[in-house]
C-alpha cells in the first residue's frame, strides 16, 4: 500500500500538509506552495472543499477530478473541513496541473498518506477520474526551477518524463497514476534520465544546453 492507508474519520482532528507545485510566466517559472489543512465537522449540504489563493477556474475545477480519482483507487475522502491555500496569494495560478500536488495534500492532511516527505518534492498533473496522470505543458521550465530550489525530486506524469529529464542534477520522477506518488517513500521508483547526446540533438542552440545543464 506505501504510504496509503485507510482513515475512519478525521472529523474533531485538524492536520496540516505542504506539497509544492509550480507557476509557469513565459519562459520562467517560481515554486508555488500548496498548503491543505483538513478537520472539523461539515453541516449536512455544506460543501466540504474551500480553494484560495487566486485559482482559475481549470484549478476550481479540479475538485471533482480530485475527489473521483481518490475514489476509483480504492480510497475515500473522510467527511471533513478542506480548505487549500496556494501561495504566495497574490500570484495568478493557472492550468490543471495543481491536481497532484492539492489531491497529494488532501491525501496527507487526511492522513492516507505519510506527510513527512513530501514537501520535499515538486509536483505537478492533471489526474483523470480513474487516477490516472496526463501530461502538462510548461514541464520545462518548472524542472529548472525545481533543481534552483534544491528540491529532493520532481514528480510528473510519466509522458514529461523525457522533458524534465533534460534538466541536469535534478533527480525526476515519472508516474502514470496517484498510487505510484505513495511508492516514493520507500524510494521504490526508478529516476528517469535521458542521454547528453540526446540533449544535444534535441536542443539546437548551445545557450540552452548552457542552461539545462550548469
Amino acid at each position: 500500500m506505501g504510504w496509503f492507508r485507510y482513515i475512519t474519520s478525521i472529523e474533531n482532528k485538524s492536520m496540516l500538509a505542504k506539497t509544492n507545485a509550480a507557476a509557469v510566466h513565459g519562459v520562467d517559472a517560481r515554486t508555488i506552495e500548496v498548503e491543505v489543512n483538513s478537520g472539523g465537522e461539515v453541516p449536512q449540504g455544506q460543501p466540504m472543499y474551500f480553494l484560495v489563493g487566486l485559482p482559475d477556474n481549470a484549478i476550481r475545477e479540479g475538485w471533482q477530478r480530485m475527489e473521483s480519482a481518490i475514489k476509483n483507487i480504492g480510497y475515500r475522502l473522510p467527511r471533513c473541513r478542506i480548505v487549500a491555500n496556494l501561495a504566495p496569494a497574490d500570484v495568478r495560478k493557472e492550468g490543471s496541473a495543481y491536481d497532484l500536488p492539492i489531491a497529494t495534500a488532501i491525501a496527507a492532511s487526511t492522513g492516507m498518506i505519510d506527510s513527512e516527505r513530501i514537501g520535499k518534492f515538486m509536483l505537478v498533473g492533471e489526474l483523470s477520474l480513474d487516477g490516472h496522470l496526463r501530461p502538462v505543458k510548461g514541464v520545462l521550465p518548472m524542472a529548472i526551477q525545481a533543481r534552483k530550489q534544491k528540491f529532493e525530486g520532481f514528480i510528473v506524469p510519466e509522458a514529461n518524463v523525457k522533458e524534465a529529464a533534460i534538466v541536469n542534477q535534478l533527480n525526476v520522477y515519472g508516474v502514470s497514476n496517484l498510487t505510484e506518488v505513495s511508492m516514493i517513500q520507500g524510494k521504490h521508483l526508478k529516476r528517469r534520465r535521458i542521454n547528453m547526446l540526446l540533449i544535444f540533438l534535441m536542443s539546437k542552440d548551445s545557450r540552452i544546453l548552457n542552461v539545462l545543464l550548469k
